[in-house]
């Protein structure tokens, strides 16, 4: 099973030629793919002599897209034309992962093509403060959401498998977000993620790094406030179509039927358009779904079911009984469905992070993993 490199380029030094030198002097590498997005004619030279090399497939966009936008240009091209099972490896341009241990996290990546690899930094000696910062915040608010403990949610150097990638080729993402977004995606579907260590690598403080510390945080973190807000928004549908329903004068049950109802679809919607999940096997994620809601659905009907109808003193307080009942319900139903999904959210977040996860950093001696299962360009920020 050979390796397949996938390196976007955005302005490259002159690090892209030694990279690639060192890449395709290995047999173990069948090509390298190489994505230039929009340098401008002025970097036309060195993608030119990169060319040359017989391993390099060289594919252009005619103006600056995005790093996201780029990686998903080369996944495509390798998913329409990889003839030898191969595994894709994305690298970036600028030196910073060393051909060593881009090999290493190929190897790993032909041991278990369904895994998700990570070549993790320890961000140990000399690190700028911005790359070491942005790490340690985008690491801790990834494990609190999604769960896997991750040393390193930034790095560019990743073995992508196939089923992930076509699910990729859907996300609308052109930044640095859509690493992050790939993340997300990955501990949502309780993939395996596996971690090789690899070497801490800045060259000249990271001068050539593209990465806007202002505006692609935002729209990393952006990422983590969109999945959220599906479930948020998931839970107002529900709300205001129970609500309605009770006042249309619908039973409980009939309500509560409703306002899931509404929740499913709007699952689903969100899920195509945003990209939020894996296209394949949608049937299992729809039997999934479906079942969760019911679940939860019979929790929160029996919970609401008790509490709004155990008899009390309040109602003299509202002229009418059935207006008293109106607002019980609505009180008990947001304060049940608000304890399911912080229920619901911590399962999913224990579960995503597996039994066996080991703590970042990672260990010197080899990969560590992290799921279900186990428990540039222009550079890496």
């Amino acid at each position: 099973m050979p390796i397949t490199v996938l390196i976007p380029a955005l302005m490259p030094s002159g690090q892209l030629l030694s990279v690639v030198s060192a890449l395709s002097a290995d047999d173990r590498v069948n090509r390298i793919i190489l994505v230039n997005d929009g340098s401008g004619q002025k970097y036309e030279e060195v993608f030119e002599a990169a060319a040359k090399d017989h391993k390099v497939v060289l594919l252009r966009h005619a103006a600056n897209l995005g790093k996201g936008a780029a990686l998903r240009t080369g996944m495509n091209h390798f998913l329409c034309t990889d003839t030898a099972n191969s595994v894709l490896v994305t690298a970036d341009a600028d030196g910073q992962h060393l051909p060593v241990d881009i090999l290493k996290v190929g190897e790993r990546a032909m041991q278990t093509p369904a895994e998700l690899v990570l070549g993790s930094r320890g961000f140990s000696g000399d690190v700028p403060l911005r790359s070491r910062f942005g790490n340690t915040l985008t690491r801790s608010v990834y494990q609190g959401l999604m769960g896997p403990c991750l040393t390193d949610t930034q790095t560019g150097l990743r073995a992508i498998p196939r089923s992930l990638m076509v699910s990729l080729l859907h996300v609308r993402i052109n930044g640095y977000d859509f690493e992050m977004q790939m993340l997300v995606m990955a501990a949502r579907e309780r993939m395996t993620i596996t971690q090789v260590p690899i070497a801490t690598v800045y060259i000249e403080n990271n001068r050539d790094s593209h990465f806007n510390p202002l505006l692609d945080s935002i729209r990393i973190y952006y990422v983590f406030v969109r999945h959220l807000s599906v479930m948020l928004l998931s839970l107002l549908g529900d709300f205001l179509v129970f609500l309605c329903a009770t006042i249309a004068g619908g039973s409980l049950g009939l309500a509560m039927v409703l306002g899931r109802a509404a929740v499913f679809v709007g699952h689903l919607i969100a899920g195509r358009i945003l990209g939020l999940h894996l296209r394949s096997d949608w049937g299992r994620r729809l039997a999934r779904l479906a079942l969760l809601l019911g679940c939860l659905g019979t929790v929160a009907y029996l919970a609401i079911g008790f509490v709004a109808h155990t008899p009390d003193n309040w109602e003299r307080l509202l002229p009418g009984v059935h207006a008293w009942t109106l607002v019980k319900l609505a009180i008990t139903k947001l304060f049940v469905e608000l304890m399911l999904l912080a229920a619901t959210v911590a399962f999913q977040r224990n579960s995503a992070s597996g039994e066996h996860s080991v703590l970042a950093p990672a260990p010197a001696n080899g990969p560590q993993k992290v799921g279900s299962e186990a428990a540039s360009l222009g550079g890496t920020p």
